[in-house]
């Protein structure tokens, strides 16, 4: 505590140490107390700087650095780096110039805003409702196409496709990137489906004897675990060049169509 009027007698305070006798009572409230140090202050001590707590020795003192300043001139906070765990908002935010016309900002590897290129895209062409876009032949271009259209509910193509294939000769699993998997099978062999629920529900695997030996060897397709194909833990390629069809409903089945 502190006073600025000192009259009248003391006979003991706690915790002071002094000797000699005093006179008259304490009044007043503190408020013209001068230079009375309630912390140390480390570090960086010009002005703007934004001190914050710190511990030295078990004490807790006043730090300042560099790195963190406020200029009131301006209104601009300055810092080095800004981490925040549950989302940041800005708001009132000043229009300015970018460094380039590319300028972005991005996050590097360890999470950091940063400032970076990005890519410029300068002209829009072919442009029609509903049509999706490509990178054109110049990069910072990009073009509508007329043969590939989405509404909202419906992707028409009107042009060819091409879905993956994967040729196989052994016992494998399929996975969730799989759409033809195409068998050329010198042995018996199985191919093991994956938990249903890894794919999304009316997600497509199709199965195929290229090389025309299922009636000569053994290629079984299995469910996962305790689910099933249709009613049945596995099925079976039987004749010569056989394909079959099958979907998942992303949950705990497959479906033969």
């Amino acid at each position: 505590m502190g006073y600025n009027v000192l009259s009248g007698s003391v006979s003991s305070v706690s915790g002071f140490i002094g000797s000699g006798s005093f006179t008259g009572s304490f009044g007043g409230d503190g408020t013209n107390l001068e230079n009375v140090k309630q912390f140390d202050l480390y570090g960086q001590t010009t002005a703007g700087t934004i001190p914050y707590y710190k511990s030295v020795s078990g004490e807790i003192q006043l730090e300042g650095d560099s790195t963190f300043t406020f200029n009131s001139n301006t209104d601009t906070l300055s810092l080095s780096r800004l981490s925040a765990s549950s989302g940041m908002n800005f708001t009132g935010l000043v229009q300015g110039t970018t460094a380039t016309t590319s300028s972005v900002l991005g996050l590097d590897s360890n999470n950091n805003v940063v400032l970076t290129q990005g890519g410029a895209i300068t002209a829009l062409n072919n442009k029609a409702t509903n049509r999706l876009v490509t990178i054109g032949s110049a990069t910072t271009d990009l073009d509508g196409e007329a043969n590939l259209t989405f509404d909202g509910n419906v992707l028409n193509v009107q042009s060819g496709l091409i879905l993956k294939r994967r040729q196989i000769s052994s016992t494998i699993t399929a996975s969730a990137t799989d759409y033809f998997i195409g068998i050329s099978a010198s042995a018996n062999l199985d191919i093991r489906l994956p938990d249903a629920s890894a794919l999304s529900s009316g997600q497509t695997l199709i199965f195929k004897d290229e090389n025309g030996t299922a009636g000569i060897h053994t290629i079984l397709i299995l469910a996962s675990g305790s689910q099933k194909i249709d009613d049945y833990s596995n099925i079976k390629l039987e004749s010569p060049f056989a394909a079959v069809n099958i979907y998942s409903n992303g949950s705990n089945k497959y479906f033969i169509f």
